[in-house]
C-alpha cells in the first residue's frame, strides 16, 4: 500500500510485474474470504483482472491463494 486515506494505493506485485489491486478486491484462501495481510511474497495465488486499466496497467479484482488449498 502507498499514500493515506482517499489516495490510498494497494498494488500487488506478480512475477516481477505491479498490478493496482482495488480497494474492493477480494482475497479467498480454502473457500473462505481473507484479508489482504494474508498476500505474503512467494505465495501461489490465481488472479482475476477486471478488464480495466487504470494508467499503465491492469486492476486485480480477486485473488485466490493456493498453497494452503
Amino acid at each position: 500500500m502507498s499514500g493515506e486515506g482517499v489516495n490510498a494505493m494497494h498494488t500487488i506485485g506478480i512475477n516481477g510485474v505491479t498490478y493496482r489491486l482495488l480497494a474492493s478486491a477480494r482475497v479467498w484462501e480454502k473457500g473462505g474470504q481473507v484479508g489482504f495481510s494474508e498476500l505474503k511474497e512467494g505465495r501461489r495465488a490465481k488472479v482475476w483482472f477486471t478488464g480495466l486499466e487504470i494508467g499503465e496497467g491492469k486492476t486485480v479484482s480477486q485473488i485466490v491463494l493456493l498453497d494452503g488449498e
